[in-house]
C-alpha cells in the first residue's frame, strides 16, 4: 500500500492506498499484475479501483528491462496528446538506475476487454484500425520541435538483434505462430538481415 500511494498520489495528490488485492497474473515478455485498491475514504474521483500494472520481472523479462522506459515515458509525456485510443495511465514511475519502468493504467479487462496474444485472431478490419491509431500517433508528433532532441525517442530498432535473431525467428516460423506464413518468405536468415539494413539506415 505505502508504493501504491506515493505512485498513485502523483496524479491524485492525498490519495491513501490501504490495501492491495492481487488479481490474474499475465506473464510473457513483460509481466502484467491485474490488482484492486482500497483507499481511506473511498477511491477518488476518477480513478477506478481496478487496475493493472506492467512491468519487466522474471528471468526473461529483466532481459527487455531497457524497453520499459520508452513506453513509460510515451504514457507519461505523449499519450495524452495524441488523441490515441490507449490504455489511461494513472501512474508512471520509472528507476534510472535499474533502468525499468512501470506503468498503472485501469484494468481494461474489468471492462469487458481482453489481453491478446501472438496466437490470438486479429482480422484486417482490426490490423487497419490499429494503424489508424499509429497514424493519429504520427499526426501529432511529426517534425515537432517539442521532441526532436529527446534522447529516449530515439531509433533503436538495433537493439533489437541483440536479444533475438535467427534461432527466434526460425522457432516462430516452425511453430504455430509462423503457420500462415507463404514458403517464400519463410527465410528467417534473409528477414534478419533485411531487419538489420532497416536499423543501419
Amino acid at each position: 500500500p505505502g508504493w501504491m500511494t506515493l505512485a498513485l498520489g502523483q496524479e491524485f495528490p492525498g490519495i491513501e492506498v490501504t490495501k492491495v488485492t492481487a488479481g490474474e497474473l499475465i506473464q510473457r515478455v513483460a509481466t502484467n499484475q491485474r490488482f484492486t485498491i482500497e483507499c481511506a475514504g473511498g477511491a477518488p474521483d476518477g480513478l477506478s479501483p481496478y487496475l493493472c500494472l506492467k512491468g519487466y520481472w522474471g528471468e526473461y523479462g529483466e532481459s527487455y528491462r531497457h524497453v520499459s522506459a520508452t513506453e513509460t515515458f510515451f504514457y507519461r509525456d505523449i499519450a495524452e496528446v495524441t488523441g490515441m485510443r490507449t490504455l489511461r495511465s494513472v501512474a508512471t514511475v520509472y528507476d534510472g538506475e535499474k533502468r525499468h519502468g512501470v506503468v498503472i493504467t485501469e484494468d481494461v479487462v474489468e471492462q469487458g476487454a481482453e489481453f491478446l496474444d501472438s496466437l490470438s485472431p486479429y482480422s484486417s478490419d482490426q490490423v487497419a484500425e490499429s494503424l489508424g491509431q499509429l497514424a493519429k500517433l504520427h499526426a501529432a508528433t511529426w517534425c515537432s520541435p517539442k521532441y526532436e532532441n529527446i534522447a529516449w525517442l530515439a531509433p533503436h530498432l538495433d537493439q533489437y538483434l541483440l536479444r533475438r535473431g535467427v534461432p527466434e525467428i526460425l522457432v516462430n516460423f516452425e511453430g504455430p505462430i509462423g503457420a500462415g506464413v507463404p514458403k517464400e518468405v519463410r527465410d528467417a536468415q534473409a528477414l534478419v538481415d533485411a531487419f538489420g539494413a532497416l536499423a543501419r539506415v
